[in-house]
């Protein structure tokens, strides 16, 4: 038994503001946004769902065949070619009824291909980390991988697309959207010169029009129905009236007028005539050309809202900074009113990843943060830590933030949160960020990260559970002082706990670190109740009597033997059947030897006399 000096951690930092919390719908929200990003893990049902409309590459057969003979093959296109559902296409062909596993070197290791199972692996090419030692550790693991890059690396494959009016009718036949939709004349003219992501995005637009004509207009952003109405409203109040609006979404009259004079404040721009000079709010929405039989303002065309923004992005470069500016500045606005901050960081967020903004995103989120709006920061963070263009870059600010012990606790509590649904996709980057917010955060933040780890549990319960786990050993090889150790594994051991696993769900013998740090760190009703819990199941289940016995011996240590003896004893009073149970676990943590031989002596005296 190893003694481990005492440390307390009740009531401990300085840091004990109670820090503005994420709200829980938001998260189960934002959780839902996210669902549409890509899975670490792609099953056999989930890739036969990605390849169900798939249209092969015109050099498909190839890909298949090198593959098939080399186990990895590097696959050279642009972005929007339909390079990742050849590749998993191919991997489904050569490897089917197998996992496909989602690689990137930047947050994988080579190291883990050889002790993994065989499956077929997805690897970003573009990655900023080499891919040095890859090709050998899949083919030495037996398992099969496609590199995807848009380099034209030697000996790769340069990916010949399908003809992308094949991929539309092909994707429109499998939505059941009939014929007229697959004949559709204006199809091939539309997509002359297009990829096949865009084949994809006008198929899933004409599922959700009413008519060709907004689905032309909807794939073409509006660009000549709002070229025109740029053309006719020159005055900067009309203009910024139509900005709000799409900013907005769907909003009061009286919210558009606030927000597009704040947007003509941060322009410096003075209307003459000041209030009168505006659009009559009994005009607004014909002005608009929003829609009329609704008292909000709002515009029901297919993905219109999302075409102003980027109309004005595009024609007005001048602005763009200002516009996000603008956008990261509303809620602290006055005249703004807080029912509509959410939308609007929304919009903020949806905007900048777009647009590659990663570094106004990290600072409006930290300001957001520091001003105590939490659900501001958690929508920005949570939006974009996925998104193709910024996510890892986020990532990377999370971390860095993770491990910051001066962090605002407002900041702290709201990347534990953003960590769930960071993790539906990347959970070994979550867990990372987690681990380090519990070893720095206080009391508050360890709760939340404790809720965090039961929640990320329903997805991923073994990678959560060997998070739990290691943590519960303590530093490692970091260097941690004894305060910040202690709080990683108070933090692990609650998580064990609150999770309630039984003998019967886990093997016993792997729990050892998560017992050691319970008793350690967690002495209370929590403890008392699942320790009960695993001691009832000797009497339910006495082939684990041996196995849970022995996981609780090797979990005590010298200054909570003690601790573990009352319990067992208490559990174990009055009921005859459970004193085998007892010596097991009370007499090898007894001492000194000669108060452990007494006990000995005297369980076994009293077993003869109760024959």
């Amino acid at each position: 038994m190893t003694v481990i000096q005492d440390v307390d951690i009740t009531g401990d930092d300085a840091q004990n503001v109670i820090g503005t919390i994420v709200n829980g719908d938001l998260i189960k929200t934002q959780i839902r946004f996210v669902r549409g990003q890509p899975a670490m893990y792609l099953g056999p049902r989930e890739i036969r769902d990605r390849i169900a409309d798939h249209v092969p590459a015109r050099n498909h057969d190839l890909i298949v065949k090198t593959l098939a003979d080399e186990n990895v093959v590097t696959l050279s296109a642009p972005p929007g070619s339909g390079r990742r559902t050849t590749a998993i296409a191919a991997l489904g062909r050569v490897t089917p009824n197998t996992d496909i596993r989602l690689f990137s070197p930047d947050r994988d290791e080579v190291g883990e291909i050889k002790v993994s199972a065989a499956c077929g692996y997805l690897v970003d090419g573009d990655a900023e980390t080499g891919l040095g030692g890859l090709a050998d550790a899949v083919r030495n693991a037996g398992a099969y991988a496609v590199i995807v890059t848009t380099a034209r690396p030697p000996h790769s494959i340069p990916l010949d697309p399908p003809d992308p009016i094949e991929v539309y009718r092909r994707r429109v036949a499998r939505q059941g959207l009939g014929t007229s939709w697959i004949r559709w004349d204006r199809a091939p003219v539309l997509l002359s010169g297009a990829s096949p992501a865009d084949a994809r995005r006008l198929a899933d637009i004409a599922s959700a029009v009413t008519s060709p004509t907004e689905a032309e207009e909807s794939f073409r952003h509006w660009s000549d129905e709002l070229s025109r109405w740029f053309t006719q409203h020159r005055e900067p109040h009309d203009r910024a009236l139509l900005v709000a609006a799409a900013t907005l979404r769907q909003a009061d009259p009286t919210h558009v007028y606030t927000v597009a004079a704040s947007l003509l404040r941060r322009l410096d721009v003075t209307v003459h005539g000041s209030g009168l000079a505006w659009c009559p709010a009994a005009d607004l929405r014909g002005f608009l050309s929003a829609a009329t039989d609704s008292d909000q303002v709002e515009f029901r065309r297919h993905g219109y809202t999302d075409a102003v923004l980027r109309h004005v992005w595009d024609d007005y470069p001048l602005i763009r900074s200002d516009l996000l500016a603008w956008l990261a500045a509303l809620p602290d606005d006055p005249a703004v009113p807080a029912v509509l901050w959410n939308t609007l960081a929304e919009t903020f967020a949806d905007l900048a990843a777009e647009h590659d903004a990663a570094d106004q995103i990290i600072r409006t989120a930290q300001t957001w943060a520091d001003n105590d709006h939490a659900d501001l920061a958690y929508i920005a963070l949570a939006r974009t830590c996925l998104a193709p263009t910024v996510g890892g870059r986020i990532r990377t600010a999370m971390y860095r933030w993770s491990r910051e012990r001066t962090l605002s606790q407002t900041l702290k509590l709201t990347l534990v949160r953003v960590c769930e649904p960071l993790g539906q996709t990347h959970p070994s980057i979550a867990l990372t960020r987690l681990k380090h917010l519990a070893t720095n955060g206080n009391r508050q933040v360890r709760d939340e990260t404790v809720e965090a780890l039961l929640n990320l549990a329903e997805d991923h319960p073994d990678e959560t559970l060997n998070a739990i786990l290691t943590w519960s050993k303590g530093s490692g090889v970091e260097s941690l002082n004894l305060r910040q150790e202690a709080r990683r594994r108070q933090t692990a051991a609650l998580a064990f706990l609150r999770w309630h696993l039984t003998p019967e769900e886990i093997d016993p013998h792997i729990t050892i670190p998560a017992w050691r740090a319970a008793l350690a760190y967690a002495q209370g009703p929590l403890l008392e109740s699942t320790l009960k819990t695993w001691l009832d199941t000797t009497q339910t289940a006495p082939a684990l009597t041996p196995a849970i016995t022995w996981t609780l011996v090797e979990a005590a240590e010298e200054r909570t033997a003690r601790y573990l003896i009352t319990q067992t004893t208490h559990w174990c009073r009055r009921t005859r059947t459970r004193r085998p149970v007892y010596a097991e676990i009370v007499v090898p943590l007894t001492t000194p030897w000669w108060r452990r031989q007494t006990l000995k002596l005297r369980l076994h005296a009293r077993s003869l006399f109760n024959r």
